[in-house]
């Protein structure tokens, strides 16, 4: 609906929204706690003509929309709101704030800074400092054809991905003869004793590899791919549990490395 201001041209105050007689208020004109916090907050922040103007055609509108702000404010806080009259402030708050969300949401964006940024800035007076020693930089232009420096360039694999491309130079000597928690304790043990004086180590590596897959999102089966790859047999590998592949991957790779 388009506000007419000829409709307000009579007002002047936010009092005068409220009691237009001038004789304080009556029954008809009572105003609610909403009402009060609205009037008190627009005359105390508001500044200028058209702030003042917009504040008071707000609260007429309320008031000739026979609006309650006292039930709109208890149904934003539920079942529970605090005492209107002991707490006015937070009992308004829920609404107000909304109100000025709104405001801002509409608010259009601020203006650009034009100030130079401090790296700008910087480099403005090492330009100046250049010039008063009468130093010339010239820009070195590359052959066209040359190559580009290669720039480094950080590994986008998870640690799961670089644990499951690793080659071995060689299969190990020996691997679980099932696929049973059995037959790959006694495997376990058996290559551990192939590396005397680096059982810590040993085991170090191997609760590493386990640690890295358990936290990943590495699906079983890329776990029975490079068990196979490990010279593993496919009839054990498709049955060994995901800890026991993770267990047989890691000892593997450490006696590659």
């Amino acid at each position: 609906m388009t506000l007419d201001d000829s409709n307000y041209s009579h007002v002047t105050t936010l009092e005068d929204v409220f009691w237009p007689s001038r004789r304080g208020p009556s029954s008809s004109d009572f105003l609610s706690t909403g009402h009060l916090l609205l009037m008190s907050d627009a005359k105390a922040k508001l500044r200028g003509a058209v702030g003042a103007a917009a504040a008071i055609v707000l609260i007429s509108r309320i008031r000739d929309d026979r609006i309650d702000l006292d039930a709109v404010a208890a149904h934003m806080h539920g079942p529970a709101p605090p005492d209107k009259h002991k707490e006015s402030v937070r009992f308004m708050q829920p609404l107000l704030g909304e109100i000025v969300s709104t405001i801002k949401a509409n608010s259009p964006p601020a203006p650009a800074s034009s100030s130079q940024s401090p790296e700008a800035e910087q480099l403005a007076r090492a330009n100046r400092k250049l010039d008063e020693a009468g130093i010339v930089l010239t820009l070195v232009k590359q052959p066209e054809g040359a190559p580009s420096p290669a720039l480094p360039t950080a590994s986008t694999k998870t640690p799961d991905e670089q644990t499951l491309e690793k080659e071995l130079s060689s299969n190990p000597s020996s691997v679980p003869s099932a696929s049973s928690q059995d037959a790959v304790n006694k495997w376990l043990k058996k290559h551990q004793g192939q590396f005397r004086g680096k059982a810590a180590a040993f085991k170090k590596l191997v609760a590493e590899a386990c640690l890295v897959f358990k936290s990943s999102e590495a699906k079983r089966q890329d776990l029975v791919d490079t068990a196979m790859k490990y010279g593993l047999q496919k009839s054990h590998a498709t049955k060994m549990s995901f800890a026991n592949l993770s267990t047989f991957i890691g000892a593997c790779q450490f006696e590659a490395a």
